[in-house]
């Protein structure tokens, strides 16, 4: 699953270019759209699979000499990431109504990008982008998502490698905040004992 996670991300990194290309925002509208009654049952799989930032940041992160940096405290409280979600509501609506078509998606893949090269991934994925606020709505409701087994040994490298701070301890106890989490599987593909499993929720 996580190698095909990685070619359907590229697969719609090229479709996402293509839409910008083409002025074809509907279609990417639409995706969205679909992606987020998907995400009712199936949990935030736009986020992992689809979304263009997550392909880039994770690029990023992986070369930025500055990886590693703190979420800066003022990001923590939570309520960012809404009122970008507003101002992008925003101006997505301003745009339709000027018959414009707005490079908001290609400014958030920038925004991504920055934040993600002198920050880190959870300064943006958690707590800056407006379209993870979006699908963290239906990810309430989710039917499906990651559960950690007993086979679990405490050793947090999927804390580690999360893009959201999904993952949590409490009391020796590891939990995937599923609401949080964006499905791209890599605390699966880290885990030494293959604790986490995805499957249908209780």
């Amino acid at each position: 699953m996580y190698k095909a996670r990685r070619v359907v991300e590229v697969l719609f990194l090229c479709v996402f270019i293509l839409t910008i290309i083409l002025g074809k925002l509907p279609l990417w509208m639409g995706i969205l759209g679909l992606s987020f009654i998907l995400t009712l049952i199936w949990g935030r799989i736009f986020c992992g699979w689809f979304c263009p930032v997550l392909t880039c940041t994770q690029i990023v992160e992986r070369y930025s000499p500055l990886k590693g940096n703190k979420v800066p405290h003022i990001l923590l409280a939570g309520y960012w990431r809404w009122i970008m979600l507003v101002v992008f509501v925003a101006g997505l609506l301003w745009g339709i109504i000027q018959g414009q078509q707005l490079p908001l998606f290609v400014v958030l893949v920038f925004l991504g990008i920055l934040v993600v090269f002198f920050l880190n991934s959870p300064a943006f994925h958690r707590y800056i982008c407006p379209v993870g606020a979006l699908f963290s709505l239906p990810a309430r409701f989710s039917r499906w998502g990651f559960v950690v087994n007993d086979k679990c040994i405490n050793c947090l490298k999927c804390q580690e490698v999360c893009p959201s701070n999904a993952v949590h301890q409490d009391n020796e106890k590891v939990r995937v905040e599923n609401e949080e989490c964006l499905l791209c599987l890599e605390c699966q593909h880290v885990c030494p004992t293959k604790a986490i499993e995805y499957g249908a929720l209780k």
